[in-house]
């Protein structure tokens, strides 16, 4: 996908294991990592971008599905001028990952032992987790140079590998063991799907 907003002083990475044009635009770089779930090697890419960009204080992670239509460099600045660190977004329609983890088994989205399974280790600090914001992980914008930020995103992982793919049920979670400054980058109940600042294309089976 050719971005809409192309900026000189922006590097556009995509991680794929599958021919792809790069259009002149994108540096396309193999996935170091296999596993039989094509989900979870995309969340290898998605929660290892520390280890898998180098050299960058802000990344900017978009999935596959969406284009932006604000500049990355004015996505940054807001990280920068409200002295944030993580710029995340709200789920829309869920609040905490324990109501999170009921919607995906009944949508099927992973195994529901798994799911089960996480929830009932996340019990202990249920009435934490359940005031913890539920993200929709489709769009971050990330301070790398930040150290308890990479250490999130090692923990996210961690936690994705013992438990379920399905990464929103984790990264609350995560999050709350650190402190970390978080910048909600649209208003609640607004997502990537209804605002002006994304075009968003349902993903092809």
């Amino acid at each position: 996908m050719i971005p809409n907003i192309i900026e000189d002083r922006v590097d556009y990475i995509c991680f794929s294991n599958t021919a792809l044009n790069n259009y002149g635009i994108w540096d396309i770089r193999p996935i170091p990592y296999f596993h039989p779930n094509p989900t979870k090697i995309c969340r290898f890419v998605k929660l290892n971008l520390h280890l898998l960009i180098n050299g960058y204080d802000y990344v900017i992670w978009k999935d596959a599905n969406i284009n932006l239509n604000k500049p990355c460099t004015l996505w940054v600045k807001e990280l920068i001028d409200k002295n944030k660190n993580l710029g995340l977004i709200k789920h829309p329609i869920r609040n905490n990952i324990f109501e999170e983890a009921i919607a995906c088994k009944e949508l099927d989205k992973d195994d529901a032992r798994i799911i089960n399974k996480q929830m009932s280790f996340y019990s202990k600090d249920r009435a934490k987790l359940s005031k913890s914001t539920l993200i929709e992980s489709n769009f971050m914008v990330i301070n790398f140079s930040d150290a308890n930020v990479k250490k999130v995103f090692y923990n996210w992982w961690k936690e994705l590998n013992n438990f379920s793919i399905r990464d929103q049920l984790s990264l609350p979670k995560v999050l709350c063991e650190w402190n970390i400054k978080i910048q909600y980058l649209l208003p609640s109940r607004l997502c990537v799907r209804f605002s002006d600042f994304f075009d968003y294309y349902v993903h092809k089976d």
